[in-house]
């Protein structure tokens, strides 16, 4: 006689794991975190200035050279992401993979990589335009898009839907771990109010470099969650078919 078990999934485990990683490859990581953070800022330099010197959004003057420069700084950060998370996984695979490996293996799948980034990112924003909880699922469901294309070799839609395939199952024991993720995406855009009531006089050229230094160390470890998260559900996958 078999019985049916519903599987499980310990978030502690993965948290814990995807922190040895982050600690593994620290400087590295730091490193290329750090610079394509300080590529974004000055890439976003002449939005993000109008932004702090008009009360209405609608007033904002996008040029095409504005324009062009904001989608270039996603295509780096998504670069980023991609070199992170190949590094990550070399971590895990003990293998010797250096910067200039990762760079050349994800600019092969650059392409793909933005466009699919670009589709998550506006699923996400259509989420979070339908009272935020849409948001958050998509982006919890969906996460693993990204290793899922890198190491599985799926392109397309595909890596979507295995991501979805692979979390819907876990779906509760993974929403912990989205929201650590989330939290930690969130402290960026949190530190300036903060500063404001810790020190006084900080100058914006100052609280741009703490922004850049914070991107710097909450990147490496947010893709390092997700990088655990991946192989936790990969290895359950390679049990089941076994």
């Amino acid at each position: 006689m078999t019985t049916n078990t519903k599987p499980t999934l310990n978030s502690l485990p993965v948290l814990h794991y995807a922190w040895l990683l982050y600690k593994k490859g620290f400087v590295p990581l730091f490193l290329i975190a750090l610079g394509a953070s300080a590529a974004n800022q000055l890439l976003t330099l002449p939005i993000s200035t109008q932004l702090m010197t008009i009360d209405d959004p609608s007033k904002l003057n996008l040029t095409p050279l504005s324009i062009g420069l904001v989608i270039l700084a996603g295509i780096i950060m998504l670069w980023c992401y991609s070199i992170l998370q190949s590094l990550l996984y070399g971590y895990h695979c003990q293998a010797n993979n250096t910067f200039l490996q990762a760079v050349l293996v994800t600019f092969k799948q650059l392409p793909l990589i933005v466009i699919n980034g670009f589709i998550f990112a506006l699923m996400f924003m259509l989420g979070l335009m339908l009272y935020v909880i849409p948001g958050i699922l998509i982006a919890t469901l969906f996460m693993l898009y990204l290793p899922l294309m890198l190491f599985e070799k799926q392109s397309g839609l595909r890596a979507f839907t295995t991501s979805f395939q692979w979390v819907k199952p876990f779906f509760l024991q993974v929403v912990p771990i989205a929201t650590v993720i989330f939290i930690l995406l969130m402290i960026p855009s949190v530190w300036p109010t903060l500063t404001q009531y810790i020190f006084t006089g900080t100058s914006l050229t100052m609280e741009r470099a703490i922004d850049v230094i914070l991107m710097g160390l909450l990147l490496p470890l947010v893709n390092a969650i997700v990088a655990s998260l991946y192989i936790a559900l990969k290895m359950y996958q390679q049990r089941k078919v076994a």
